[in-house]
């Protein structure tokens, strides 16, 4: 016997459309196990994606920091891109990897340092000097790249178009992240 103060949830078969229980497995008129998600369903479902998509992204936006080797009062090098305290012997940031002491490294260590700068070009909202100086380097790198490109194309020249589209490509992600940053990023405000 049915209690009529609760509501029987009804799920429709896809192939016949007879109604049946719930937990029905399969349609009672013609056995088929066709049932579309209810609108219910489809919201429940819908709801999990976006609780799972904020999850995501808050531990994205949180990055785990490393605890520091430094104990209170000893001696510290600070590291001056992100202010963590690393142990005076250290070459990089134990946080952010941020190179100490590059006049001392190899060439191989200046790469990476190097590296490490054009990244850090690249995050977060530039100035506008920043933004200029990088129009300036790396604009004439990607027309000439493109020029390359384009008469390789002309004479049917592979090796050029590839040498083309290589001198374009990291000089052009750079020019365009540093550029969507300064006009995507709003410009921090001072609390006064």
């Amino acid at each position: 016997m049915k209690d009529r103060g609760t509501l029987h949830v009804m799920k429709t078969c896809g192939y016949c459309g007879r109604e049946n229980e719930d937990s029905a497995a399969v349609c009672r008129e013609c056995g088929q196990s066709e049932f579309p998600e209810t609108a219910e369903e489809k919201n429940r479902a819908l709801e999990e994606e976006a609780r799972e998509a904020q999850a995501r992204a808050a531990a994205e936006r949180e990055p785990e920091v490393p605890e520091s080797d430094v104990a209170s009062g000893e001696e510290a090098c600070i590291c001056s891109v992100c202010l963590f305290p690393n142990l005076p012997e250290r070459e990089w940031c134990k946080n952010c990897g941020a190179p100490f002491n590059t006049s001392v490294m190899g060439p191989f260590e200046s790469a990476i340092a190097r590296g490490f700068m054009y990244r850090g070009i690249v995050r977060g909202r530039p100035k506008p000097i920043i933004l200029v100086t990088v129009w300036v380097a790396c604009a004439p790198i990607v027309i000439i790249g493109a020029i390359m490109s384009l008469v390789g194309l002309m004479h049917g020249l592979l090796p050029m178009i590839a040498a083309g589209l290589l001198a374009c490509a990291i000089p052009g992600s750079i020019l365009f992240q540093v550029t969507r940053n300064f006009i995507t990023i709003p410009k921090p405000k001072l609390d006064d």
